[in-house]
């Protein structure tokens, strides 16, 4: 585009879709990340922590996928922990947790989910909410939320 002269630069930059390339720079972290075996590391220091419980168990990959999903973004966490739920003690249960968690982690921060940037960055000439604003309303909305659905879960697999 710039080098057709159609658009002038700031038209260009103006065109540029930042949510995309924040989603596409999240992919290309976790497969940096797949491919230096450090996916395995990290799977290596959490698997101790999910070997226990069902319950233990679901609060610890509950609570890694949260964490996760707001440090790279929900769909590149999933792509990241989909190789680790078939090793997982109850796979059915931890395939049902990552959907769960991940979901409901982009909840938490604006940076948890591109959708919230899509929103946010649409809004943005009407609404401005800074990234604690969004917190202060999203923290206790995560956690009451994953809370119940973690033990709704755990439940229903103890069954």
């Amino acid at each position: 585009m710039l080098v057709s002269r159609v658009l002038t630069p700031s038209q260009a930059a103006r065109a540029v879709d930042l949510d995309t390339i924040v989603l596409l720079f999240g992919i290309i972290v976790i497969a940096g990340v797949q491919q230096e075996g450090w996916s395995q590391r990290l799977f290596d220091l959490t698997a101790p922590l999910l070997q226990g419980s069902r319950t233990q168990a679901a609060i610890a990959f509950s609570t890694l996928s949260l964490m996760a999903s707001n440090l790279f973004s929900n769909v590149p966490f999933v792509m990241l922990a989909r190789a680790w739920v078939p090793t997982l003690s109850e796979p059915r249960l931890m395939w049902q947790l990552l959907a769960l968690s991940s979901t409901l982690a982009g909840n938490l921060t604006l940076v948890g989910s591109v959708a919230d940037l899509i929103v946010f960055e649409g809004a943005r000439e009407r609404v401005r909410v800074s990234f604690w604003e969004y917190v202060k309303v999203g923290l206790p909305a995560t956690l009451l939320s994953l809370i119940v659905g973690v033990a709704v879960l755990v439940l229903e697999h103890a069954r």
